[in-house]
């Protein structure tokens, strides 16, 4: 045995260790922030900087700050936003981990909110509002959950059939292409910017979107009826279209 400073003990069978690593275990962003960076731990303190631990071999997020200026832990293993940030005064970008979910996710960031490319099969647990929201590459079959309002709003290649949780308000551009989407019924939303919709089940979503925003005040029967004029219409431009070129 041989004794070393403040108590510590050491042989061929035991190792002294740091407080930071008894406190964290492989894995972990404290781990990771303290052991293996070296840095001081920053658990649920206020950081004015971003903090980037992007492929860092994260499973927990336990030992984050409590907010950060901006924060980035994408390509990692993470299964859970658990222990993450609350505030995000600038991006947060979870992408490309195994997310199922984004709850226990920051209630407040306000910059970009990036979780593409994960295993997401609806929203519940987005912040209410955020500039851009990036939700691309998932498994979504409903929007439920997502956000009240944003500036630019990208939820394509996903199982999406409908678009009835989509923000209330989109301050910039759309894109919702290649889903299964084949109305925008039952959407309330207020799009102010382009709507880049192609590669869905129904190729004139856009048109139709146009229609229900123009006549709001109609009830669906009324819109129904326009939208079959729009296709008799459509159907009898084609078939003149095709008498000229015979």
């Amino acid at each position: 045995m041989y004794k070393v400073n403040e108590g510590l003990i050491s042989n061929i069978w035991n190792k002294i260790t740091t407080p930071e690593e008894d406190k964290y275990i492989s894995g972990d962003f404290g781990y990771y922030w303290t052991v293996t960076k070296g840095n001081e731990d920053i658990e649920n303190s206020i950081i004015d900087e971003y903090i980037d631990v992007s492929d860092a071999g994260l499973t927990s997020l336990r030992g984050a700050p409590k907010e950060a200026k901006g924060f980035n832990c994408s390509d990692n293993n993470l299964i859970s936003l658990e222990f993450s940030p609350e505030i995000i005064n600038g991006d947060f970008n979870c992408s490309s981990n195994k997310l199922k979910s984004l709850e226990y996710g920051p209630k407040t960031v306000n910059g970009n909110y990036v979780c593409t490319l994960n295993k997401l099969q609806n929203l519940q647990g987005s912040p209410r509002s955020t500039k851009g929201f990036y939700c691309e590459y998932n498994k979504l079959s409903t929007l439920v959950g997502a956000p009240d309002m944003v500036d630019e709003f990208r939820c394509q290649n996903n199982r999406l059939s409908d678009l009835v949780f989509l923000p209330q308000i989109v301050n910039e551009d759309l894109h919702a292409e290649h889903n299964l989407l084949e109305t925008f019924k039952g959407c309330q939303s207020k799009i102010k910017g382009r709507i880049i919709i192609h590669q869905n089940l129904n190729k004139y979503l856009e048109e139709e979107y146009h229609i229900r925003n123009k006549h709001s005040d109609y009830s669906e029967g009324e819109i129904q009826d326009l939208l079959f004029k729009q296709t008799r219409n459509r159907e009898f431009l084609s078939d003149e279209a095709n008498e000229i070129l015979m």
